[in-house]
């Protein structure tokens, strides 16, 4: 499942497997076309979000990465793009990559 929100002035898009296994993509809602680096510094206007499961040890944050926006029409709600991303975590060494994420999406 792929869902999409937008609230207060924020794009939230999450793709979900199962029950709890999930990548979120956070953008800021004037987002425009281009690449954005991702880090935990800049957490808060672009961020990736890894949930592998329902433990505290399962949800890893991206520190590197990009979101490359390919298109984002304001009016139409509508928004494109694909990442990629090096996940960890601050309670585990486990660490996870995502190659090629990719999205198309009405929020």
């Amino acid at each position: 499942n792929v869902t999409s929100s937008s609230i207060m002035g924020k794009i939230a898009i999450a793709a979900i497997r199962g029950g709890v296994e999930s990548i979120i993509v956070n953008l800021p809602g004037t987002v425009k076309p281009g690449t954005y680096d991702i880090s935990i510094e800049k957490s808060y206007d672009y961020s990736l979000m890894y949930i592998k499961n329902a433990t505290e040890k399962g949800v890893f944050n991206a520190d590197s990465g990009t979101i490359v926006i390919l298109s984002h029409d304001t009016t139409k709600k509508t928004i494109s793009g694909t990442f990629s991303a090096s996940f960890k975590s601050f309670l585990t060494t486990e660490k996870h990559e995502v190659n090629k994420g990719a999205f198309t999406i009405s929020y």
